[in-house]
């Protein structure tokens, strides 16, 4: 009995712990096969800048939250009182970019007029895999690459456009 519970336990943790590793999915990495590190660094940073100055940011500032309740029933009898006072919360303030998405998407526009592509792949698990991409001088073709490591990262507001 304590050994099926071992071997329960075990399978579990091993469900957990890849459950974990695809959770994550990939990242999202700008591809155009034969092109170097600095090559793409450098398309993301002009491409970067074009977008900015095509689609200035706009922010907005939008208030949410704030409430109270709960300030009655109350009754008192004698020198006793019963009931609950309430309570309040803060109202929140929530700043945000909706040019984001636009900006997003002509940020990938620019990609692609550049001859580039945007794919998500894992990032390499283990440090042979990782040494193998990193020292690759060129990219190569997308259908061949299972795993990345060391890519210029994209924050998420470059890749979201909705």
């Amino acid at each position: 009995m304590a050994r099926r519970t071992a071997i329960t336990a075990s399978l579990g943790l091993a469900l957990v712990l890849s459950a974990c590793q695809s959770l994550g999915g990939g990242v999202d990495v700008v591809h155009k096969t034969g092109s170097t590190f600095a090559q793409r660094q450098g398309v993301i940073d002009a491409c970067q800048v074009a977008a900015l100055k095509d689609v200035p940011p706009a922010y907005e500032t939008r208030i949410v939250g704030g409430y109270g309740g709960g300030f009655g029933p109350r009754y008192c009898a004698g020198w006793a009182c019963y009931g609950y006072r309430g309570y309040a919360a803060p109202p929140t303030t929530v700043s945000f970019d909706p040019n984001d998405p636009l900006r997003a998407r002509q940020f990938q526009r620019c990609l692609r007029n550049k001859g580039y592509t945007l794919i998500s792949r894992p990032v390499c698990t283990t440090e042979q895999e990782a040494n193998a991409y990193r020292n690759e001088k060129r990219q190569a073709p997308a259908s061949s690459i299972s795993c990345v490591a060391g890519e210029p990262r994209l924050q998420r507001r470059w890749v979201r456009t909705q």
